[in-house]
């Protein structure tokens, strides 16, 4: 084996390495066949439309155990855009829409996101809660104080902001779908293709139940 071998070999392994660094920001996030971590939700972090009175400090809280003892699979989603748009809103009410009373949908929003406020029509029809201190998506891998997406995303400016993800949790906490948007990419695509995306989580949250559903199809 000739030294240049070793060399050229070397090179190739690292700059693999580094391709794969720089996929994944060095974030680990929870993928499909992982158990998913405790989520405790605050009513006093749900987000409400300006006119809403906001519930009182620790009014509440709100267990992801407790939202699948309905038997019901729970669509979690991360949702930290690098510029907010109204039309986010409106696709996770067809989402939601969509999966009827067939699956739970809740959205966490990072911490630094206070502009969705301005969207306020949709927000008393949503499941959306402020992720306060990144608790939660630390625990799932979002997110990583000691490295902050503003150093990998352009665009992203805030402390605060974890990677976009989709998660489908079975009623047993197991993970059966995720989708890490790793490029914040995702409400940049298509309507042809969210719609693909969604005809994809209503499969797999078929799959985490026990009888056959019927979802809505508009």
């Amino acid at each position: 084996m000739t030294n240049a071998y070793i060399f050229s070999h070397n090179r190739i392994a690292t700059e693999l390495s580094l391709s794969a660094r720089a996929r994944h920001y060095e974030h680990y996030p929870l993928v499909k066949g992982n158990v998913a971590p405790q989520v405790l939700l605050k009513s006093s972090n749900r987000l409400h439309k300006k006119s809403q009175q906001p519930a009182p400090a620790g009014y509440s809280l709100l267990s992801l155990d407790e939202l699948l003892l309905s038997g019901k699979p729970v669509v979690l989603v991360f949702y930290s855009p690098v510029v907010h748009k109204a039309d986010h809103l409106h696709f996770f009410k067809v989402l939601q829409d969509r999966l009827g009373q067939h699956a739970t949908l809740i959205i966490l929003a990072d911490p630094g996101n206070s502009s969705i406020r301005q969207s306020a029509d949709l927000l008393g029809k949503l499941n959306m809660y402020v992720d306060r201190h990144n608790i939660i998506s630390e625990a799932f891998g979002l997110h990583n104080e000691q490295n902050p997406l503003w150093n990998w995303v352009p665009g992203v400016e805030s402390d605060t902001a974890f990677i976009n993800a989709f998660y489908v949790i079975s009623p047993g906490k197991e993970i059966v779908f995720h989708h890490i948007d790793y490029g914040f990419t995702f409400f940049s695509q298509a309507q042809e293709q969210r719609e693909s995306f969604i005809r994809d989580v209503l499969q797999k949250v078929q799959t985490g139940t026990s009888a056959p559903l019927a979802f809505a199809t508009s």
